[in-house]
């Protein structure tokens, strides 16, 4: 047995039916062709005395056994009961490798006396099926940063192609209970004694308790975990030494719990990820693809994984509304901000239409907030409200009735009511010889004057020639009134800030009356001055928060 495995034998009870035969295939050697049973049998590995491999009764049929050549063949195993415990280490070996004697061990153990060297090589081996029925396997994966560890029970299934060869590929189909609700399935084949060169294993895990993962959440994440239901499809392909990793990660009802504090710990913003990640079924589904070199000393698949994950959750904290948008494919771009026309409330409708979209995906994302905040711009907002403070002005003078805030609408200087009104506020709002000047420069009338007698004079003076006034103008003349009315209005900082406000507020009623939005997700905060650097739309910001 020490050429085929390094186990112990702690108990056991073996019955045998075959033939057994020595030397009719040449001298010394010894054949077998039967079956063999083997109950209530616990192996152990010496090293470090723990029990690798147990069961309550297997069975070994179609066993063909010889010495020249040395090998054996075996049809089919039925295990009953079985218990294993499988490893996959840090560098990425199995325990199997630690218990199974290879060709070059084998050759170097019999390479100690001239006698045993001569013999050859390792015990060459090959099973057709094993078949397991109510087996339980520990299985515990270390090679990860955050190590995962199961327990599976009623394990049911079989192996396919077990052979000692180097290249040869096992195949396996399994599938058990894990803890006690969830449940596993494990498909694949990969070469059990290289595992670099060639794999090919899917693992399904679903409905696992996450409460059992806190200890790694906590050591790595800095958090607890409170509830939640995790399902795992892992696919490893290896290919000379080449491995591609899918890895999709579902959490039903998962809830994270309080702050624990670390070495490890990463400060990662797992709340808006979470937030931003879980949709209306309480349900987060992410991939996290992954690959690498083997033959690097630095390569780690835990690593990898551990890295995309902090990759995915710092992009989502960066850009949350670009994530937003990758998770439900739209095309829209700028989801954080959105744009007004200067000195107007009014939502332009292609901002209408961005805020639509912005609302199916905050239906899709319920612990998810919006912060709105409106801002102004002093130099591209301050000329427009002045303007409609003065036309608000003139339409009053008029006799028009207004709303508050309400744009009058254009002016007609042509119009002799509009003309009349803006005598009357121009004689409030500019000096008299700024409007004399106006008037000259339009052909306009001088306001009528006293005539004033020049003194007496011996000898007459001669007159200056005059210029030719202009033809009277007086839609130029009113035109130019209004501008400068509007360059001496002063806009006090509060109305610019009230302009922010009436943005914000618009943003909210879109997105509750139009996108059905809870109100109860959407605040507005503290106004603020921003400044553009190009262009005539002002800017609104939205920053996502998480739901309290």
């Amino acid at each position: 047995m020490n050429s085929v495995t390094k186990l112990s034998i702690d108990s056991g009870h073996v019955s045998v039916r075959g033939d057994v035969n020595y030397g009719t295939a040449g001298e010394d050697t010894v054949t077998f062709a039967g079956d063999v049973g083997l109950n209530e049998l616990l192996l152990t590995l010496p090293q470090i005395k723990q029990p690798f491999l147990s069961w309550k009764s297997l069975d070994v049929r179609g066993i063909n056994f010889t010495t020249t050549p040395k090998g054996v063949k075996v049809h089919g195993v039925q295990i009953t009961d079985p218990y294993c415990k499988l490893v996959i280490k840090k560098d990425h070996t199995t325990n199997i490798g630690e218990v199974l004697v290879t060709d070059e061990e084998d050759a170097k153990t019999e390479s100690g006396s001239g006698e045993d060297k001569a013999e050859g090589g390792g015990f060459p081996f090959e099973i057709k099926r094993i078949r397991f029925q109510n087996g339980k396997l520990d299985f515990a994966d270390q090679s990860l940063i955050v190590k995962f560890a199961a327990n599976i029970r009623k394990l049911n299934g079989a192996i396919v192609g077990l052979s000692s060869r180097p290249k040869s590929r096992a195949s396996m189909e399994l599938e058990g209970r894990v803890g006690e609700y969830g449940s596993v399935k494990i498909k694949g084949e990969l070469q059990p004694f290289n595992v670099k060169s060639y794999s090919d294993v899917m693992m399904i895990f679903r409905n696992v308790e996450m409460t059992d993962l806190t200890p790694y959440s906590a050591n790595f994440a800095g958090r607890k975990i409170d509830s939640g239901k995790l399902s795992l499809d892992l696919n490893y392909k290896i290919n000379k030494n080449q491995l591609k990793g899918e890895n999709k990660i579902i959490m039903d009802s998962f809830v994270l719990g309080e702050r624990v504090e670390g070495p490890n710990v990463v400060d990662l913003p797992l709340d808006l990820a979470i937030a931003l990640l879980k949709d209306t079924n309480d349900r987060i589904d992410i991939g996290l693809p992954v690959e690498g070199n083997l033959e690097n000393p630095e390569f780690s698949y835990g690593h990898l994984i551990w890295k995309a994950l902090c990759n995915l959750i710092t992009k989502i904290a960066i850009a949350p509304f670009r994530a937003l948008a990758g998770i439900f494919g739209t095309d829209e771009k700028n989801l954080d901000t959105i744009a007004f026309e200067a000195g107007d409330t009014d939502l332009p409708p292609p901002e209408a239409e961005k805020l639509a979209s912005l609302s199916k995906a905050l239906q899709q994302r319920p612990q998810l907030s919006l912060e709105v905040q409106g801002q102004y711009d002093p130099v591209v907002d301050a000329p427009v409200l002045k303007a409609l403070a003065v036309k608000r002005s003139l339409a009053m003078k008029m006799g028009f009735a207004l709303k508050p805030n309400q744009d009058p609408g254009p002016l007609s200087f042509t119009d002799s009511g509009t003309q009349r009104a803006l005598d009357i506020i121009a004689k409030q709002g500019l000096t008299s010889e700024t409007l004399n000047s106006l008037r000259k420069k339009f052909g306009m009338p001088l306001p009528k004057q006293k005539p004033i007698t020049p003194p007496p004079t011996k000898t007459a003076a001669k007159k200056k020639p005059t210029k030719t006034p202009p033809p009277p103008d007086p839609a130029g003349f009113y035109a130019e009134v209004f501008k400068q009315l509007v360059n001496r209005e002063l806009i006090d900082e509060s109305v610019l800030k009230a302009l922010a406000q009436g943005r914000a507020t618009a943003i909210i009623q879109e997105l509750t009356k139009e996108g059905g939005v809870d109100a109860a997700r959407l605040a507005a905060v503290e106004p603020v001055e921003t400044k553009q650097e190009q262009g005539e739309l002002v800017p609104s910001k939205l920053n996502i928060t998480v739901r309290k």
